[in-house]
């Protein structure tokens, strides 16, 4: 019996542990949260008799999950019934918020909170299942659903004087016109977890992917080669403790730019040209806008199927002989779709971010394909590269889901500068 009890309530502490990391609350809160949470769910199924009533959290901490959960809720919230969403006490970008706050009703996350923490811990432990929805776990598969679904309008739409003075800020602040190119570039530094690591409530995960961080200097080349092509290049960001030490007004550093805002982070990559990413959340704003994205993509697996984006590969070096891997040997290795640095070490597998001189040629790759007004020719690498992928990954949990869909087509491309002078090893 003691035993018992003692499982039950080292679940409990767990169950309440999860609460409080998700919904950036106070640990010794969540049983105020319990108390006033079951007087708010009675009243709830009272109301419930007469209209059903859906609760929701929407993380707003983090943009790539603010973006697509908000997408998803915008386009799949019950129209019949009252629906009613909170957000995260932080709130990642204020524009995007004021305006998914004019597609959703929200209230104080104070009110809506314990009804879904409590909803959430009687359904867990006792059998009754109260039916309030609360989706708070961002997957894979909602995901896949944001860009299923990325032919309907984007929520985020810009009024005339927005535009206006997004117009503004560009020709009187950074010297653009309206018919200027430029692209965005967003490359992954640690220092945005690292000043809000408190806020956060970061995971192990989150701590241990230092290696999606990329060395800025490396970059340099790839902004002089597409700024001969007459484009100014915007260094994305919210922080940022390293400057981009160039001399040149087409290369405009505007993390560290004093007009940074919310507002511009959003308006420059609804009008760029295309963008270039390391894997950021800001990614998904390229998505609602339907940029083209060139990915530096240190994870070889994680790819959106759905959008025709061009992927560059990183290397990943065996420690025991130093040597490179193939694209199956990644499957092999279980490092295709794992970007955990615990899980490299495990498997004495080094990765190495690409040379100057292969993000400089990537870049100028995905530039020419961004105006091309012809179908990209499917090469005998592709073929081969994607014949070794969808065999490997099809084996995984994700990849049964995606490939299951009998109207699936492949959109995204890897790049064929990396492929043909990497092939001999990479797709062996």
């Amino acid at each position: 019996m003691r035993l018992l009890i003692k499982i039950v309530i080292k679940s409990i502490i767990i169950k309440i542990s999860g609460y409080s990391e998700r919904y950036s609350v106070n640990f010794f809160l969540i049983p105020i949260y319990f108390f006033y949470g079951s007087i708010l769910v009675l009243f709830q199924v009272i109301l419930s008799l007469f209209k059903k009533v859906n609760f929701y959290y929407l993380d707003t901490k983090r943009i790539g999950h603010f973006v697509v959960q908000g997408s998803i809720f915008v386009n799949t919230v019950e129209k019949n019934s009252i629906n009613i969403f909170c957000s995260d006490k932080i709130v990642c970008n204020e524009f995007l918020y004021k305006k998914i706050k004019k597609k959703l009703f929200f209230l104080n996350r104070q009110f809506v909170l314990p009804i879904i923490i409590f909803s959430d811990f009687l359904n867990h432990f006792l059998p009754l299942k109260l039916k309030i929805n609360y989706n708070y776990v961002l997957n894979r598969k909602h995901k896949m659903e944001f860009l299923n679904k990325l032919n309907k309008k984007p929520f985020i739409n810009f009024s005339l004087s927005e535009d206006k003075f997004g117009e503004k800020i560009m020709k009187e602040k950074f010297g653009l016109n309206k018919k200027d190119k430029f692209i965005c570039v967003i490359i992954r530094d640690e220092y945005y977890l690292k000043k809000l690591e408190n806020k956060l409530d970061l995971t192990d995960k989150d701590i241990n992917d230092h290696y999606r961080n990329y060395d800025l200097k490396k970059f340099i080349p790839s902004f002089r080669s597409i700024e001969r092509k007459g484009y100014h290049i915007f260094r994305m960001g919210k922080f940022s403790n390293k400057k981009l030490n160039i001399k040149s007004k087409k290369i405009i550093d505007y993390v560290n730019s004093k007009y940074r805002s919310d507002f511009m982070d959003i308006y420059l990559i609804k009008n760029c040209n295309f963008m270039i990413s390391t894997n950021t959340g800001l990614d998904f704003i390229a998505y609602l806008f339907k940029k083209k994205i060139g990915y530096l993509n240190l994870c070889v697996g994680y790819i959106n199927f759905l959008r025709d984006n061009i992927y560059l590969p990183s290397n990943f070096i065996f420690k025991k002989n130093n040597r490179k891997l193939s694209l199956k040997e990644l499957f092999e290795f279980n490092v295709a779709t794992n970007l955990d640095s615990l899980n490299f070490k495990k498997n004495k597998v080094q990765p190495t971010h690409n040379t100057p001189n292969e993000i400089k040629n990537f870049l100028l790759e995905v530039e020419k394909d961004s105006h091309s007004i012809k179908t990209k020719k499917i090469t005998k690498n592709q073929k081969k590269f994607w014949n070794i992928f969808i065999n490997n990954y099809f084996n995984l949990t994700y990849g049964k889901i995606v490939f299951k869909n009998k109207n699936f087509i492949n959109k995204s491309y890897i790049s064929d500068s990396y492929l043909s002078k990497n092939s001999k090893w990479f797709l062996k």
